[in-house]
């Protein structure tokens, strides 16, 4: 299948690119590191074939990321800004090979610019940002292998898959919607040729590092996926999920229901229907599976790219063709503090109550818990470790013998806050049961005292230790790690390391 292309209309889509950089310039230093995105600069200190919860690539770029440019937040989060850039600029390409012209481009663009769920994971450090742009590539190579025909292109899907794969795992609904489309496609027989099995064999190698990994540590991914499931994604209700599809691209839900409509119904979009059933498959599939909603953003930029082509035909006057950028722009305006942190917490909390009241928006507002509350969750991970790092730090040099004293986190994000903290209050590496943590913690300490940071005291280490001291807790009302104590326990009534050691058995015995 071969399509007539117009030229890449690169001014207005690099003009693009550079607005998203400016925002993200200005809005990214706000705030402070977020809960997961301490943990993936811990897992850059610490490369490796895979991690408790996500395969290696996070820590691979994390690496690079602070031996080669530093550990900085405005240099760490340029990171998933480039890769928004790259989504932006290869959604545009998508609309030219769907036959899209400069301004079916633009529009493509400008939709994941404006897509509050695309600026929120371009601010955040994080596998999302980098697993949208190898979903947007992976729909755009194979787009390029239905219009040329030719095998290198499924060769290079083949390859980023793979690829995509050691980013996240939840690429294989993409797959899997890809397979089922084929299979009821007039173009099934792309399934059975050796190309496509060559192609799969080539992802499979390349994936096949973090297989050996999982392997080798037990297959970890699957007691989290448990836990996954039992304390998260048992509180999305399905209703929720297909109500937050139309609002996580809001300002361009006319773009991409067009573009929709176009791949299943438009002139000349008859070879193009596979890609429609794809969006479909994702969604469905993702739906039955009680997935977070924003598991389905990588399939956006497609539909996306079609609704580019589908507004580039029906509006021919230049006013109309004005007229639905400015609409899809204005569109945002109420929601842009969401997207992107540039109102500091009092405000933001304000702000949303505002929204709340006017216009009933708490979708935003609500955590993973299932519950509404003040602030964006991600925003309310952002604040209080600085202020957790400092009182650890003074709970540690108040130990009478500091070079026998461990640190130990109840969760990662404490942990990975003293870990990012470390060298500057000269604190040891904190240790920790919680996601990678796990894997990185001796079987064995020798150590006679413990700072321990918790919302409580645990019934074990209550009875171990004769001289507890509560130092501090984290006391800043919009962080969601308020009232979190941090304590140091002294004078062992009986053998620390043996509780230790028992414990590590216990925890690892997944």
């Amino acid at each position: 299948m071969h399509n007539t292309r117009h030229p890449y209309f690169w001014p207005g889509l690099l003009g693009l690119a550079l607005t998203l950089l400016i925002i993200h310039f200005i809005a990214n230093p706000h705030y402070g590191f977020q809960r997961d995105e301490l943990l993936y600069l811990a897992l850059g200190q610490h490369p490796d074939f895979g991690y408790w919860t996500v395969p290696p690539m996070i820590g691979w770029i994390s690496y690079v990321v602070q031996y080669g440019f530093g550990d900085g937040l405005a240099t760490v989060r340029m990171a998933p800004t480039l890769m928004c850039v790259g989504i932006l600029l290869l959604a545009g390409a998508m609309a030219r090979e769907l036959g899209a012209g400069r301004y079916g481009q633009f529009l493509a663009g400008l939709a994941v610019l404006i897509s509050p769920a695309y600026l929120r994971n371009g601010t955040l450090f994080q596998p999302v940002a980098s697993d949208i742009f190898f979903w947007t590539l992976s729909t755009y190579v194979f787009l390029r292998y239905l219009n040329t025909e030719d095998n290198r292109w499924l060769y290079t899907t083949g390859a980023v898959l793979g690829f995509g794969f050691l980013n996240k795992y939840m690429l294989a609904f993409l797959v899997l919607a890809i397979f089922v489309a084929l299979l009821i496609s007039p173009k099934r027989f792309i399934l059975i040729q050796k190309h496509t099995w060559g192609a799969a064999v080539l992802a499979a190698l390349i994936f096949m590092p973090n297989i050996w990994w999982q392997y080798k540590n037990g297959f970890p991914v699957i007691w989290h996926m448990n836990e996954l499931n039992r304390t998260q994604l048992v509180n999305v209700n399905r209703v929720d999920f297909m109500l937050d599809q139309l609002l996580m691209n809001m300002p361009s839900l006319l773009l991409w229901m067009g573009g929709l409509y176009w791949l299943f119904f438009g002139r000349k979009s008859l070879p193009y229907r596979l890609l429609g059933w794809i969006f479909v498959f994702v969604i469905g599939l993702l739906c039955a599976m009680h997935g977070k909603s924003y598991y389905t953003l990588g399939i956006y930029p497609m539909v996306m790219a079609a609704g580019g082509v589908f507004w580039e035909q029906k509006l021919t006057r230049g006013i109309w063709r004005l007229a639905l950028p400015t609409f899809m722009v204005l569109l945002i305006v109420p929601i842009f503090p969401f997207g992107c942190p540039i109102l500091e917490a009092p405000a933001m909390v304000k702000y949303g109550k505002w929204i709340t009241k006017t216009m009933g928006l708490d979708g935003p507002l609500r955590w993973e818990d299932g519950k509404i509350h003040s602030l964006p969750q991600d925003y309310a991970d952002m604040l209080g470790w600085n202020e957790m790092a400092q009182k650890v730090a003074k709970a540690y040099h108040a130990a009478a013998d500091p070079a026998h004293c461990i640190i130990y986190c109840d969760n990662y994000g404490q942990a990975a806050a003293v870990y990012y903290a470390r060298k500057k209050w000269k604190l040891p590496e904190p240790y920790s049961f919680n996601e990678t943590f796990l894997l990185w913690a001796p079987s064995k300490i020798n150590a006679n005292s413990l700072v321990y940071v918790d919302d409580e005291l645990g019934d074990d280490v209550n009875e171990l230790f004769a001289k507890i001291d509560l130092i501090g807790e984290v006391t800043d009302p919009y962080s969601r790690e308020q009232g979190t104590k941090i304590y140091l326990c002294q004078a062992p009534r009986s053998d620390f390391g043996a509780l230790w050691s028992r414990r590590i058995r216990e925890e690892r015995g997944y």
